[in-house]
């Protein structure tokens, strides 16, 4: 269901997720009745969580991979929709150094961006794999003056 993680970062926590289906994947208002829900999603996993500031919500369109692009009505936002991910080589289609990742959630970025690395570095021919699992990468902050 929705609302099913807490993610401390900085000194903030992180709540999510939650899912809807948009019209626009350009302009994702996000509905207020997703903001309450993570609201309460959060109070039930931590008595006082809803009493905190609201600092900022955000929303992010992802398309996600489906034998079927249909959606029941049993299914409104999506969540029956897999939460994996696969990486493409275009090389097939005639578009070589064109690759392309459909899928995948926020939780998982780290470990696509590595599988996606190790499949461009194979199509040019680097043997070494990507290191960010083992090699922690700076803090955001470390990047500017």
């Amino acid at each position: 269901g929705d609302g099913g993680i807490m993610v401390p970062q900085r000194r903030t926590s992180v709540i999510g997720t939650t899912s809807w289906p948009v019209d626009n994947p350009d302009f994702v208002p996000i509905p207020r009745e997703q903001i309450q829900a993570m609201l309460a999603a959060g109070e039930a996993m931590a008595p006082g969580f809803s009493t905190a500031a609201v600092r900022g919500v955000s929303a992010a369109v992802r398309p996600l991979l489906s034998e079927s692009c249909h959606l029941t009505a049993d299914d409104a936002g999506g969540r029956e929709l897999t939460r994996g991910f696969s990486c493409f080589d275009h090389e097939k289609d005639g578009v070589p150094g064109l690759f392309s990742m459909v899928g995948g959630k926020t939780t998982t970025a780290r470990y696509m961006a590595e599988v996606m690395s190790d499949l461009i570095g194979q199509s040019v021919g680097i043997a070494a794999g990507c290191c960010t699992r083992e090699t922690p990468l700076l803090p955001y902050h470390a990047y500017y003056a």
